[in-house]
């Protein structure tokens, strides 16, 4: 059987202070993006060990990494509001409006370091928005890692959904990565060797962001609350509607 497999992984960016940056995602070629290999199954890995199926095989699957680094603190772009209060009230309004038989997991860096504050599950809202409400700023911004385990924790679940369903990697930051923290590496490897779509939020940022790769993510631009706001909620519009008549053998 085939398996037809709807992934979606958003990258929302509320980015400043980044510059011009140079990113080794230009070069990514699209005829090797895995979204355009139509007949390629590999994603996710199947192996005798993945003994765990999920009720729902079909179900979406929300990954939010939201950044607390210390210059959320800064009021740039947000009505002289801390970005990180605007933030927070988006994103929780943007949780609210995912669906409630999707599982949500988040991760998040701020001013106690890089820790996922709830693991990839249904009925999860309540909690995520919790931990939302409790972030500080402070510390770094360790984009690649953060972005590398939310694509480990999709592709386990994946593994359970038996490569059906639909993905999605929500990150919100405000600054460029740390050293050694670029997330070229990991962003190509989503691009090719995953049926992901990478949707890219910047806030009180130009259009020359390294994520902003025509062709191969989608870039939306945010310089106010509002638009910040819209930028999520294009995330559950942007998602394919289906259920498992959708499927072929």
């Amino acid at each position: 059987m085939k398996y037809l497999i709807f992934v979606s992984t958003i990258f929302v960016a509320l980015l400043a202070g980044c510059g011009n940056q140079s990113s080794q995602n230009d070069n990514v070629n699209p005829d090797n993006l895995y979204a355009l290999r139509g007949v390629d199954n590999s994603w996710p890995p199947m192996g005798e060990s993945n003994n765990v199926v999920s009720k729902n095989l079909v179900a979406q699957n929300f990954y939010l990494i939201v950044d607390g680094s210390g210059s959320m603190a800064s009021i740039e772009c947000s009505n002289n509001r801390p970005k990180m209060e605007v933030a927070k009230i988006a994103l929780k309004e943007f949780v609210n409006k995912i669906p409630t038989d999707a599982n949500i997991g988040m991760l998040t860096f701020d001013n106690t370091g890089i820790r996922e504050t709830q693991q990839l599950g249904l009925n999860n809202s309540n909690a995520i928005k919790s931990s939302i409400q409790g972030l500080r700023t402070g510390r770094g911004t360790p984009l690649r890692t953060a972005i590398d385990h939310g694509y480990a924790a999709l592709t386990a679940q994946a593994k359970q959904q038996l490569g059906y369903g639909e993905y999605h990697l929500v990150v919100v930051t405000d600054g460029s990565a740390d050293i050694d923290q670029s997330p070229d590496t990991i962003v190509s490897t989503v691009l090719s060797d995953s049926p992901v779509n990478i949707h890219t939020i910047g806030f009180c940022l130009n259009q020359s962001h390294a994520l902003n790769i025509p062709g191969k993510t989608l870039y939306k631009a945010a310089d106010n609350p509002e638009a910040l706001a819209e930028g999520l909620e294009s995330v559950l519009a942007e998602a394919p509607d289906f259920n498992v008549d959708s499927f072929g053998g």
